[in-house]
């Protein structure tokens, strides 16, 4: 029985010291053609014109610029929610004493029997 095993980034094919070489040839005949394809798309990219290559920087200008400023807008939503924050806890606090002071004043009233 041929042992099947395959490189782990592409899934090539690999020899395997229990195959025979009847199973392993094809096999490695079928890695190096695909590595011969990849080459291939390689060359093809190196060899492009360069308004390809412009628009693909570009495109990546675009990127860095778009995480630029996400990254702007996240820091602006926090500190606008640190300021929010801030401002509900300052109100509940506020509201928080005139409840006591409130409740004080009602025990108060009900203890003096009214």
């Amino acid at each position: 029985m041929t042992i099947q095993q395959t490189t782990p980034h592409l899934g090539l094919p690999l020899p395997h010291p229990d195959n025979s070489l009847e199973d392993d040839v094809p096999r490695i005949r079928a890695a190096l053609a695909a590595l011969d394809r990849k080459v291939e798309a390689l060359d093809t990219l190196l060899h492009s014109d360069d308004l390809t290559l412009d628009t693909v920087q570009e495109l990546v200008g675009a990127v860095k610029a778009a995480r630029s400023d996400i990254g702007a807008l996240n820091t602006l939503v926090a500190g606008q929610l640190a300021a929010n924050s801030a401002a509900i806890n300052t109100q509940l606090s506020s509201q928080d004493q005139r409840v006591a002071a409130q409740l004080t004043a009602i025990s108060s009233l009900l203890y003096a029997g009214l």
